[in-house]
């Protein structure tokens, strides 16, 4: 995971020391403050070791690292929860999340036919969460504008999730995280996902 929040907080301090308001500047323009590759090196928690594959397996290749995260709605080794939780305390603003997905060019049923695209009925931005547990995914802050293309086999697509927290949104100070979650119902689709950064411009003071 590569996270650059020591250098946003250096960005801060520097406009402080120069006399200038931070929250007025960085509510500016968007700061990244997560970029996670989604790798098999221990950040996200997984329902069992088949969920990782390398760059162009089934036709995905990986958009951050060498691995793409695999989901599907078939088998629980597949499927399940995926979620990783941040050292990032929840602030007053708004955020833009996005994630890469694609839709794997396989495995082939007994027609030569692909897996479709997979649901992920639950994901997004979660709070309260640790190594054993999501946390609560959060619902009430998304716009409708979050947007997640359909996509063919083995295209990848970006998907993208915006929230605004209010200075008295109860969540505040709470460590975030993303959670992805792909019931299992035995359906002949799968996805993977990459590439997961999180964006924030900071409420105005």
């Amino acid at each position: 995971m590569k996270s650059i929040l020591a250098w946003v907080i250096s960005v801060l301090l520097a406009f402080t020391c120069l006399g200038m308001n931070p929250t007025t500047v960085a509510a500016q323009e968007y700061i990244t403050v997560i970029e996670n590759d989604i790798e098999d090196d221990g950040d996200w928690t997984v329902s069992s070791d088949k969920h990782f594959f390398p760059d162009g397996a089934e036709g995905c290749k990986a958009t951050a690292g060498s691995q793409t995260l695999g989901m599907a709605n078939s088998f629980p080794e597949y499927g399940g929860k995926a979620f990783v939780n941040f050292d990032f305390a929840l602030v007053p603003g708004d955020y833009t999340v996005t994630i890469d997905v694609c839709n794997f060019d396989g495995p082939k049923d007994d027609n030569g036919v692909s897996a479709d695209l997979a649901h992920a009925d639950y994901i997004g931005l979660t709070v309260g969460g640790d190594k054993e547990n999501p946390g609560t995914l959060l619902t009430t802050a998304i716009e409708a504008s979050s947007s997640k293309p359909r996509v063919a086999w083995a295209q990848t697509k970006q998907w993208s999730f915006n929230y605004t927290f209010a200075d008295n949104d109860p969540n505040l100070g709470s460590k975030i995280g993303f959670l992805i979650d792909t019931p299992v119902k035995k359906e002949f689709l799968n996805m993977s996902f990459d590439n997961l950064k999180i964006e924030i411009s900071p409420a105005q003071s």
